[in-house]
């Protein structure tokens, strides 16, 4: 964690931890929600303020918020499921045309260093064939 108490710091936010609560108490709510179910939550995207080029302030999903931790990047999704465990954060595509504003977007190796899942992936990567 970047802010907050001394003692946090170098610690990630304990996203699979929370994933670990809703899934139990998820089955508490459905017997056969362990064989192919899954959460898959969006996080907020950056919305343009009418006839402008700036974006309003990021609010992220709360929901998204505490299974993932991610608070600043839009665009992003988070899959956890049950049956394997598994926590996947997508990453929102590279637009090649907004690094030049905004310089190079947070790798999928940097997310997994910085956040509590087990994958990063881009958006395009929640395409089925």
């Amino acid at each position: 964690m970047e802010l907050g108490p001394p003692e946090l710091k170098g610690k990630k936010y304990p996203s699979k931890e929370h994933a670990l609560k809703v899934a139990s108490h998820f089955k508490t709510k459905i017997a056969s929600a362990e064989k192919d179910s899954a959460f898959f939550i969006a996080g907020s995207k950056l919305e343009l303020y009418p006839y402008c080029d700036q974006v309003s302030p990021l609010r992220q999903n709360r929901y998204f918020h505490y299974l993932s931790g991610v608070n600043q990047i839009s665009g992003c999704y988070i899959l956890y499921n049950l049956e394997s465990n598994k926590l996947t954060l997508f990453l929102p595509n590279i637009d090649e045309d907004d690094i030049i504003w905004s310089g190079l977007p947070l790798s999928p190796e940097q997310a997994l260093a910085k956040y509590d899942v087990d994958e990063v992936l881009y958006e395009a990567d929640t395409k089925l064939d």
